[in-house]
């Protein structure tokens, strides 16, 4: 039984790790197009995929 968790968490982290390496391929390999850019990113492809607006939240 020992035998049998142990090669289960080896085969998961090598899954993982495959997975991890796979993500890091194909990000590296988007090399951030502008003309292929989604609309309400404004034609920017520099990575973010979050833009917040500079509103303070203070008050109106």
């Amino acid at each position: 039984m020992t035998g049998a968790v142990t090669v289960s968490a080896f085969v998961g982290l090598l899954s993982l790790f495959a997975g991890v390496a796979l993500g890091w391929y194909l990000r590296s390999g988007n090399d951030g197009c502008p003309a292929c850019a989604e609309p309400e990113q404004g034609g920017q492809a520099d990575g973010a995929m979050l833009k917040l607006s500079r509103k303070s939240l203070s008050g109106p």
